[in-house]
């Protein structure tokens, strides 16, 4: 019996609109959560036995290897989820094209990583390189999108357990000291290949063939698929290297033991930025409710309202960060990470603004002015490269210089965000509300 279009699958009924979302955003939290959890625990693990120097070389590939999953993914995630949700009975084509193009695009970009390390002549770098492009092929063939567009986030949350708890148990059995840095990224490896067989184990059992011969719609599918999804890695790409060029700023310097220092309270200030997330990602349903009404004066005051309690949230955590940095970095990361006690003050400033942010993140994209949002995202890029550098000239170390800069570039688009949120709430009307836009942008 074929399925009814718009319904899964297995011909499950669809659940009340309110319970379907409360129980995506409840387990997609936990599978969220759970992958952020063992990523931070793995940094904090790696940063004190592998040292500064080859924490910030593991630190440096990793962040590489972010920029050649965008490549390799180019959207495609966020695109394919959306388009499982609207044809639930379509997903055998959809699914061999993306498997295909993903698996070709980790191939190449994989390739070209292992072709730009092997000219260092460094056998433990190729050896992590390898590892990280292995993780990469595997992870561009696992079909976790699809779990998100049927709607079954439990299975989702349980294969990210599975995941981290794999990552932390193969990280915390294989590395113990510098030694064996050239191992750091087989754990990433070990994990996704046990955690896309369970993936794939799980769609066999709702009925969906993970791989059907013939089923692709070879190049021509899959250029139509690039088309529609590039739009969605525009804005996270941008996004991604402005929270990441202090780190390859400072590695690029030729200081991979100044990235080390600093990659280690970055990590733990990417951490706390999830948990402040989760707030403003409650906020979404809320929004569109008051500007469909066009009632401006109450999407005011839940803005404000939102804004003043994740500010006095987070703030309480980073005073704490900036009055206990020492104790923190010495409990977290060891006494060789002391110079970093500095950065730490600066990027707890940066989580304050960082969070606060994505309150009106929120507001701005939902209500149809993504175009200005990503143009303040390149201009922000622009800025902090330019203090970075500046800082420096003026002799700042390149570890305050990158951390300051951070911070008061994130206050400058924080004061962007909130004149952009007042424009767009002023031209708010009844019946002219914009359409809600793709999803929650990715570093709201």
């Amino acid at each position: 019996m074929t399925p009814r279009r718009g319904n899964p699958p297995d011909g499950a009924p669809r659940r009340p609109l309110l319970a379907r979302v409360a129980s995506n955003l409840a387990w997609g939290l936990v599978a969220e959560g759970s992958a952020k959890g063992a990523l931070f625990l793995v940094s904090v693990h790696l940063a004190a036995v592998l040292g500064a120097r080859y924490f910030g070389e593991f630190s440096y590939l990793q962040t590489i290897f972010v920029f050649l999953w965008m490549g390799v993914d180019l959207g495609l995630n966020m695109y394919a989820t959306r388009e499982v949700a609207r044809s639930p009975a379509d997903v055998t084509r959809l699914l061999a094209d993306l498997t295909a193009m993903r698996f070709l695009l980790a191939l190449a970009l994989g390739a070209l990583a292992l072709a730009l390390v092997s000219f260092r002549s460094d056998a433990e770098m190729l050896a992590v390189t390898v590892g990280f492009v292995l993780y990469l092929v595997v992870r561009a063939v696992q079909p976790d999108w699809l779990l998100r567009g049927l709607e079954r986030y439990r299975a989702l949350a349980a294969a990210n357990i599975v995941t981290a708890m794999l990552q932390l148990a193969a990280t915390w059995a294989m590395i113990d000291g510098p030694e064996d840095f050239a191992l750091s990224s087989l754990p990433w490896l070990i994990s996704y290949v046990v955690s896309t067989a369970g993936i794939a184990i799980a769609l066999h059992r709702y009925g969906i063939p993970v791989w059907r011969r013939g089923a692709s719609s070879g190049p021509a599918g899959w250029w139509r698929h690039w088309s529609q999804s590039i739009h969605f890695t525009l804005s996270s790409g941008v996004s991604t290297l402005y929270q990441n060029l202090p780190l390859l700023y400072l590695y690029w310097q030729g200081s991979a033991q100044a990235t080390g220092l600093f990659a280690a309270p970055f990590r733990l200030v990417v951490a706390l930025l999830f948990v402040a997330s989760v707030f403003p990602m409650t906020l979404y349903p809320v929004i569109a409710d008051l500007e469909t009404r066009g009632e401006a004066r109450a999407l005011a005051r839940l803005v404000a309202w939102a804004a003043v309690l994740t500010a006095a949230a987070t703030g309480v955590v980073s005073a704490v960060a900036v009055v206990w940095a020492e104790p923190v970095i010495l409990r977290l990361f060891g006494a060789e990470y002391l110079a970093a006690v500095p950065t730490l003050r600066w990027l707890a400033l940066f989580l304050l603004l960082r969070s606060v942010r994505a309150v009106f993140v929120r507001v701005v994209c939902g209500m149809g002015a993504e175009r200005s949002y990503s143009f303040v995202s390149i201009v922000s890029v622009a800025a902090l490269l330019a203090l970075m550098i500046g800082l420096q000239l003026a002799g700042a170390d390149g570890l305050t210089a990158s951390a300051a800069a951070l911070a008061v570039t994130e206050a400058g688009v924080l004061a962007a965000m909130v004149g952009l949120t007042k424009r767009v709430i002023r031209a708010l009307r009844p019946g002219l509300a914009h359409p809600p836009a793709e999803g929650p942008p990715v570093d709201a």
